[in-house]
């Protein structure tokens, strides 16, 4: 019998007293530090390629930002956002528009209760946007207003400007002399300066002075220019006066607002009634030559919507009426649109000019739209979480109607409805006043929403295996994908209303969504027929020996699989279409493309801001895209890619 050589201590594990040192990754191979050196500086040649690109990414993000911060003109924008939304759909209808947007956030809103989630990205999203539509505002009111200028010379007046004041502020007007070299630089004339219509116009003329002094036309030391400043109130009354004469050229004037009124400030040079001391050769007085810039401080511009104006009316009373140079009748006011600014911006400089009006503009309106979503998304949740199972599913089909009727609802809304009943009649409103984004949203949705099911059914017509249907479905196909989209919304717009009776007159914007919706079908249909055959031929024959139909075995079985396969291919299909609608300009609809054509075309004074107006445009187009994007990767983590996965 042989005996265990092993000790009792050898049988058995005893743990030490002290537990072992922590055995943590080394650092820099897990967390962001990992993913950095994995991806970025994982060779020689990967670590160049990466700093190289930093160094380009880099130059490219300071000089985008300074540009946007320092130079851009973004009042393009603000003085336009309701037509760069809605083009010009009537004022007195806009609840049409925004009882439809209304509707959509609230039907959002309960489908992501009841067939998806509202992720912690999302909820702080909407507060970091509650918090910047607050702040910004409030932070922009404590940096100082930007001076405002304008220019009078010895061979002209400039327009008296128009403005308001508050009881207990000082208004400051000053005159500065252009008379040296180094003060005739941007730099030493920055703020808000007038740019209104005409030749009078003081962007013009200091474009044109400024011309005159780099070629050497114009002598600065020759300065001899007397000006009287004067402010007036709003019925023409003289309230304080100061002379600027060639002895005393800089001068300074300060008035205490004793009520909210309006205010006129007006220069006149006088040479008549000031005597000069200097002589020409032979002994004459000389002729006043040179220009100056009036300067107005502690004046805030307003905005020339007719609310704003019918809101400055009330408040201050009516607009006074003065002789105005320019052609703009709102060119001698210190409006927005007619003030320009001149120089490079400081970053606070740019929150009160730019950001701030922007973010007024659009504040309440995004506000509102934040507050409907989060109690429709609330009452759905209480309602879904409290509920029994038939609540669920009563939310569920009253969300699928909605979702249903959302497009004859829309069109009606919108277009109007005639009648003699006060309640149900609706003003008609013409298609050719549905323009900006909203023209862009409608296009692109209805496309969507009819392109899909027509896909559909031309790939399963394509794999049919019937003559008729067959062929029909793969001629249509490969017609549309074998012209250009621009041809055929030409043919939309022309050909189309053939069809309808030699005296159809369909609207423009039905005609561009058959247009849209046979150009983007044709795609999806090639998309699905792809789908359609990455499922195997077995479960077809599965079907038919459980006895289904052809119809069934579609509906319930090939269908399902496909289209989850394809979602990102689709979602892909949809994202260029809604690019694709820009393409409707060319036919003569302003959608949000065309729309900034019309404005910087049809407005003298934004023609040269038609690079802010596209970068802002751009973003609009990026955002929306990014949205879209995200839903389809968010219906690939619970749809196909899911199934992938496990």
């Amino acid at each position: 019998m042989m005996s265990n050589s092993y000790g009792r201590d050898e049988l058995f594990y005893v743990a030490p007293p002290e537990p072992p040192p922590s055995r943590r990754p080394p650092p820099g191979t897990v967390g962001v530090a990992g993913w950095v050196r994995a991806n970025l500086f994982s060779s020689t040649f990967n670590t160049i390629l990466t700093m190289v690109t930093s160094v380009l990414l880099s130059l490219f993000l300071w000089e985008s930002i300074t540009w946007a911060v320092a130079d851009a003109q973004w009042s393009v924008v603000i003085n336009n956002i309701q037509l760069l939304n809605v083009g010009q759909y009537p004022n007195a209808e806009l609840w049409r528009v925004e009882l439809v947007a209304v509707y959509f956030l609230m039907l959002s809103a309960m489908g992501v209760v009841l067939w998806g989630s509202m992720t912690r990205a999302a909820m702080l999203t909407l507060a970091i946007s509650v918090v910047l539509l607050v702040l910004i505002p409030i932070a922009a009111t404590a940096v100082e207003p930007a001076p405002i200028r304008f220019i009078v010379g010895h061979d002209f007046n400039a327009s008296p400007m128009r403005f308001v004041a508050n009881e207990g502020e000082t208004i400051s007007l000053a005159v500065e002399p252009i008379n040296d070299v180094d003060t005739a630089t941007d730099e030493n004339f920055t703020g808000l300066i007038e740019g209104a219509q005409g030749e009078q116009n003081s962007r013009i003329k200091w474009s044109e002075i400024r011309r005159q002094i780099d070629q050497g036309e114009i002598v600065l030391s020759d300065y001899n220019l007397p000006v009287l400043l004067q402010l007036l109130d709003a019925e023409g009354n003289v309230l304080a006066e100061v002379l600027s004469t060639p002895e005393h050229p800089v001068v300074n004037l300060d008035y205490q607002v004793e009520e909210d009124s309006w205010f006129i400030a007006n220069a006149t040079v006088v040479a008549e009634n000031v005597n000069l001391q200097e002589t020409d050769a032979i002994g004459l007085p000389m002729a006043p030559s040179g220009h100056a810039f009036i300067r107005i401080d502690n004046v805030s511009i307003y905005r020339t919507k007719p609310s704003d104006l019918e809101r400055l009316r009330e408040t201050y009373g009516e607009i006074p009426q003065v002789d105005c140079y320019t052609n703009d009748r709102l060119g001698c006011q210190t409006a927005e649109r007619s003030l320009p600014y001149l120089g490079k911006r400081s970053p606070g400089k740019y929150l009160r000019l730019q950001l701030s009006p922007y973010i007024s503009s659009v504040a309440s309106s995004v506000i509102v739209a934040i507050i409907i979503f989060v109690v429709a998304f609330g009452i759905t949740m209480l309602l879904k979480r409290f509920g029994d199972k038939s609540t669920e599913k009563w939310l569920t089909r009253i969300n699928l109607i909605g979702w249903l009727l959302i497009i004859p609802i829309t069109w009606v809304l919108l277009a109007g409805l005639g009648g003699e009943n006060p309640i149900l009649s609706l003003v008609s409103v013409p298609s050719e006043r549905w323009q900006g984004l909203l023209l862009t949203l409608l296009l692109t949705f209805i496309s969507v929403v009819a392109s899909l099911p027509l896909g559909i059914l031309f790939a399963l017509g394509r794999r049919s295996g019937l003559p008729v249907i067959g062929t029909f479905s793969v001629l249509f196909i490969e017609l549309i994908r074998g012209a250009p989209l621009i041809t055929i919304l030409f043919f939309a717009k022309n050909i189309v209303p053939f069809f309808f009776g030699s005296g159809a007159d369909l609207d423009d914007v039905i005609r561009m969504l058959i247009g849209l919706t046979l150009f983007s079908a044709a795609y999806q249909a090639e998309i699905v027929r792809g789908g359609l055959q990455i499922i195997p031929h077995g479960q077809n024959e599965a079907s038919m020996a459980l006895g289904l139909n052809p119809y069934q075995t579609n509906y319930f079985i090939i269908l399902p699989q496909a289209l989850r396969a394809v979602i990102p291919a689709t979602m892909s299909q949809f994202v260029s279409l809604f690019k694709d609608t820009s393409l409707v300009s060319i036919i003569g609809l302003f959608e949000l493309l065309g729309i900034v054509e019309l404005i910087v075309n049809g407005q003298q004074q934004y023609r040269p801001f038609v690079r802010e107006a596209y970068v802002y445009v751009g973003i609009i187009y990026f955002v929306i895209a990014f949205v879209m994007s995200a839903v389809s990767r968010r219906l690939e983590e619970t749809g196909s890619g899911a199934a992938r996965r496990r």
